[in-house]
């Protein structure tokens, strides 16, 4: 792991090779912008061309509600998650199939609750990768870019390293 800032973005990431018998590593970096943006960004890196799946597990007490009108494989798509009495803004940015799906929750052994997924899905030749955006409803979107190949993001003309 590591971790770090460039202006007001503080950063950590990670990575994990147990798909390594494909020949792929995933990475992940977690963005915060201050005071309540957080950026989620996954690349999964290596050759070939394989079936990227990521899911986003939420805790039984968020609700998750699909945007209308938006196409399955829209390349940029909004939700929204309410909790407590806060209400942010989940906006994806990747090309590939989303879909939300029941799943099961357990704070401990034999407690099971029902909670929401959200699976993303997409074939192709890696690198490649998805960005999560979570944002109070208010608060206007970062402009965002990717670079898979050279393993960086761009994020309001400030560079972030990937894993």
């Amino acid at each position: 792991m590591r971790g770090g800032s460039n202006g007001a973005f503080r950063f950590l990431s990670g990575e994990h090779d147990a798909y390594q018998r494909w020949g792929v590593v995933h990475a992940r970096t977690i963005v915060l912008l201050p005071p309540d943006t957080w950026i989620v960004v996954d690349v999964i890196r290596g050759t070939g061309s394989h079936l990227v799946e990521f899911f986003l597990h939420f805790h039984p007490r968020v609700r998750v509600k699909e945007p209308a009108g938006t196409r399955a494989e829209a390349p940029l798509r909004r939700w929204t998650m309410e909790f407590a009495d806060q209400i942010y803004g989940l906006t994806t940015y990747g090309a590939g199939k989303f879909a939300l799906r029941k799943s099961w929750y357990s704070e401990q052994f034999g407690d099971r609750q029902p909670c929401t997924v959200l699976r993303w899905a997409r074939r192709g030749t890696i690198p490649m990768g998805m960005i999560h955006v979570f944002t109070p409803m208010e608060t206007s979107l970062p402009h965002i870019s990717a670079d898979w190949r050279g393993n960086s993001i761009e994020i309001d003309g400030h560079q972030i390293p990937l894993g």
